[in-house]
């Protein structure tokens, strides 16, 4: 019997799962650097963080993946609005607590 997987190792299987997805069956789709990865190693309220990133999927309509150190929304060109991602990223920069 395998042990639960914690909230943060859930996400990083989504990432690593995403990023076969992506490669493999989308790679078309464009890529937006959201933030460092390396920055969520320092962050206090990580699943409160994690949350929002599962907005960024949910809203935009893309898969979240790591790309040259960044978490990155990689979805249709077509599919994101400049302005919805501004907003998702303000309110992601404004949660982080370091």
């Amino acid at each position: 019997m395998q042990p639960a997987l914690n909230k943060i190792e859930i996400f990083l299987l989504k990432i690593e799962q995403n990023e076969e997805a992506v490669f493999s069956q989308h790679p078309d789709y464009v890529l937006y650097p959201v933030v460092p990865f390396f920055q969520l190693v320092h962050i206090h309220n990580i699943e409160q963080v994690i949350e929002k990133l599962h907005q960024f999927e949910t809203t935009l309509g893309g898969f979240l993946i790591r790309v040259d150190g960044y978490v990155t929304l990689a979805c249709p060109e077509f599919s994101v609005l400049e302005e919805d991602l501004r907003r998702l990223t303000i309110q992601l920069l404004e949660i982080m607590r370091f």
